[in-house]
C-alpha cells in the first residue's frame, strides 16, 4: 500500500526537486510541447480501464461463482490459454528445466563427480599408499642404516655446495655453467 501511494502521489510531490537531483546524470530536459489535457484524459482512461477491470473480476469471481464455468464452456481455447498462464511454465520447463537437469545428472553428476573427483581421490590415495610402501622400506628401526643415510645426505650437500668453487680453483668452470 505504501507504494502504491507514493506511486500515485509521488509524480506531483516534489517533481522539480526530483528533476534537479536527477540532471546531472540525465542532463537538462527542455519541457515538451505537449497539450496537459490530453495528460489528463490519458491518466482518466487509464485508472477507468483499471475500474472496469475491477468491476468485471468482482462480477465473474466474487458475486456469482458459477459464471467462470459458463465463459470456460463458451470459449474452451481461451481459458485453457489462461488457465495454463499462456504455456510459459511448459515452455520454460521444456527448454531451460529439463535440459539443465539432464547437464547436471548426466555430466555432472557421472563425468565431474565420478570420473574426476572420484579418479582424483583414488589417485591420491594411491600414491599415498605407494609413498607409504616406499618410506616403509627405509624405515628399518636399525639406527646405523640412519646414521648412514644421514651422512650420505651431508656428503652429498657439501659436495653439492663446495664443488663449483673447488672446480673453479682449478681452472674447471665449464660443466658447472648450466647448474
Amino acid at each position: 500500500m505504501i507504494l502504491a501511494f507514493l506511486s500515485v502521489v509521488g509524480g506531483w510531490i516534489g517533481i522539480e526537486r526530483f528533476a534537479a537531483y536527477l540532471a546531472p546524470a540525465t542532463g537538462a530536459r527542455a519541457v515538451e510541447a505537449g497539450s496537459s489535457q490530453l495528460e489528463i484524459i490519458f491518466s482518466i482512461v487509464a485508472v477507468a480501464v483499471a475500474l472496469l477491470g475491477w468491476f468485471i473480476a468482482d462480477l465473474f469471481y466474487r458475486q456469482k461463482p458459477s459464471r467462470p464455468t459458463e465463459l470456460a464452456a463458451a470459449m474452451p481455447g481461451a481459458y485453457n490459454v489462461l488457465v495454463h498462464k499462456y504455456y510459459v511454465d511448459e515452455f520454460y520447463g521444456a527448454v531451460i528445466v529439463k535440459p539443465l537437469l539432464a547437464l547436471s545428472t548426466y555430466v555432472l553428476g557421472w563425468v565431474v563427480d565420478n570420473a574426476i573427483l572420484g579418479g582424483l581421490a583414488w589417485l591420491l590415495g594411491g600414491i599415498a599408499t605407494f609413498a607409504g610402501a616406499l618410506l616403509q622400506r627405509w624405515q628399518s628401526g636399525n639406527l646405523r642404516s640412519y646414521a648412514a643415510w644421514l651422512a650420505a645426505g651431508a656428503a652429498a650437500l657439501l659436495l653439492f655446495l663446495f664443488a663449483p668453487a673447488l672446480l673453479a680453483s682449478h681452472g674447471i668452470s665449464t660443466f658447472w655453467k648450466g647448474w
